[in-house]
């Protein structure tokens, strides 16, 4: 283990404009006290429909330690993660939502624990707090299927939020693309893992960008990806299709576009 080992924390973004700054706070104040880690942040924006870009922006021009990327188009958390992995300089990484319900103050443990030797630490919800009745349905009948179907170990309530070693990051990155359920690659990984729980806060600001729609893809998906013969099916005309489309990316040192 390093002396002194690089944390990259990875947040999708999706029209987060009220509360990215209230959270870059919060994880300021948790990087503080990680120290001798070093921490570096990457913002990834999903093609955010208000403010929340020029907001990130502004906060990668005052911080030479955060590094931005907007997608070109709108393509779901799990693409927003992966190209924030793919991004990522860490010994290791954690990922988690930027509408401040995940508790930054579990990502002490969460190092702690990697640095014990766990190479994947899940951040398991028991509660989400003010979760309307058909979200809680949708998300104890989805997580049922990844648990029964998949074959892969994964906490049984769900999660949203976790950290892996750099091991399981190349792993994730060199197989990832739009078709896989980001969270059963992390598991299929097979490395050493262990879970928090924690009780999920209700949304600080803004409006939620999970739709119905969105919902629905990705219990299909899960469904037919647990099922290992009928995987192909979920690649079918997708050759040559890149797994996620950079818009732009910054960084503190060189605001340019690329």
């Amino acid at each position: 283990m390093k002396k002194n080992p690089l944390l990259s924390i990875v947040i999708p973004l999706f029209n987060e404009q009220s509360t990215l700054e209230r959270l870059f706070v919060r994880l300021a104040e948790i990087s503080a006290e990680l120290r001798p880690t070093n921490v570096e942040f990457i913002f990834v924006d999903d093609h955010s429909v208000d403010g929340t870009f020029d907001v990130a922006q502004k906060l990668c021009q005052k911080h030479d330690n955060i590094k931005l990327i907007r997608l070109a188009q709108n393509s779901g958390s799990h693409a927003a993660i992966c190209a924030g992995l793919s991004a990522a300089s860490g010994d290791c990484a954690i990922f988690m939502a930027g509408d401040m319900q995940d508790p930054p103050e579990l990502i002490t443990e969460m190092i702690s624990r990697w640095q014990n030797g766990d190479k994947i630490v899940w951040a398991a919800r028991t509660v989400v707090e003010g979760q309307a009745g058909q979200d809680k349905a949708f998300s104890s009948l989805y997580w049922l299927i990844v648990h029964y179907l998949s074959g892969v170990h994964l906490p049984q309530g769900g999660v949203d939020f976790a950290l892996m070693d750099r091991a399981v990051i190349n792993f994730v990155v060199e197989r990832w693309n739009k078709q896989t359920p980001i969270f059963l690659l992390i598991a299929e990984s097979g490395l050493r893992s262990s879970v928090i729980f924690y009780k999920k806060a209700p949304r600080a600001g803004g409006k939620s960008g999970w739709t119905l729609k969105k919902k629905l893809r990705l219990a299909v998906q899960t469904l037919i990806y647990s099922f290992k013969p009928l995987r192909p099916l979920l690649f079918i005309g997708l050759e040559g299709v890149a797994p996620f489309e950079i818009e732009r990316q910054f960084t503190a040192k060189s605001l340019s576009v690329k």
